[in-house]
């Protein structure tokens, strides 16, 4: 991982659920993000690997999440 926790926080806030961060992760994306950072947020705050699929509006981010994982 090459970024600060300020900028993993960052690229975080962009696909945590709504309701609670710990729940699983489904968002679109723009491709204008940085998804390498996004996918390294994923696996520092939750613990989990991020499934990212390319497609027409950006990119599709997908993870189980932190209660999903062993973490919780």
């Amino acid at each position: 991982m090459g970024c600060s926790v300020k900028e993993l926080k960052k690229a975080f806030e962009l696909v945590e659920d709504e309701e609670h961060w710990k729940n699983p992760i489904d968002k679109q994306v723009s491709s204008d993000v940085d998804i390498n950072a996004i996918s390294d947020a994923i696996t520092f705050f939750t613990g989990t690997f991020a499934v990212i699929t390319k497609n027409q509006n950006g990119y599709r981010v997908q993870a189980l999440g932190y209660w999903g994982g062993d973490c919780g």
